[in-house]
């Protein structure tokens, strides 16, 4: 979206994030150590023995990839647990518009993406590269309790960035996925801060 964004602000009104990534070697880093953490405290040895066989990132392969993102969701927020379950009921119970062709590229969508290759360009991700302009508004709509993209490098992003307009909202207690979780919340958001933007469409 940034890159998009960034090469044609002509066809934006604004820019709105969410999960916002931002450095994302730093992002996994803080996430391993913190996983780590929560394992030990737990006294979880399962996931301690999974988290120094892969080792500290970056991955090498996606079976470390992986292990990584189970570990993620075994310590993931009350939010995010929310937002799965509901991801989980889409592929059991698809709309009722959904024909069974509709429902098989679904599945096959989610087992085959993303690729090793993407993944390590996602997982190489360090916006700031790009530079700190963009040409249009910009709102970041983040989970205080992202454990992927963690609300404090999103909010370091945020702070360098030159918009002719931008605003960050922090919305408490929700994940990586706050989107889906806290979807009340975020169309309030949307319709109050972005919709005027948009009048003209």
């Amino acid at each position: 979206g940034i890159n998009m964004v960034k090469r044609r602000p002509d066809l934006f009104c604004a820019y709105v994030g969410t999960g916002q990534v931002s450095d994302l070697p730093r992002g996994i880093g803080m996430d391993y150590t913190r996983l780590l953490e929560q394992a030990q405290a737990a006294n979880d040895t399962e996931t301690l023995r999974a988290l120094t066989t892969i080792g500290a990132p970056p991955f090498a392969n996606m079976q470390q990839v992986a292990v990584f993102f189970q570990s993620i969701g075994k310590y993931q927020s009350a939010s995010d647990n929310i937002a799965m379950q509901a991801m989980q009921r889409s592929l059991t119970s698809p709309p009722p518009d959904y024909s069974l062709r509709d429902v098989f590229y679904q599945s096959q969508g989610f087992t085959r993406i993303p690729t090793w290759r993407l993944y390590n360009e996602m997982l190489n991700t360090k916006l700031a590269a790009l530079g700190p302009d963009i040409g249009v508004p910009v709102f970041i709509f983040q989970g205080s309790e992202d454990p992927v993209t963690p609300a404090a490098l999103a909010e370091e992003y945020f702070q360098k960035l030159n918009a002719p307009r931008k605003e960050m909202v922090l919305l408490k207690g929700g994940g990586h996925f706050a989107v889906w979780s806290m979807a009340d919340r975020f169309r309030e958001e949307l319709v109050l801060r972005v919709r005027p933007l948009a009048k003209r469409l």
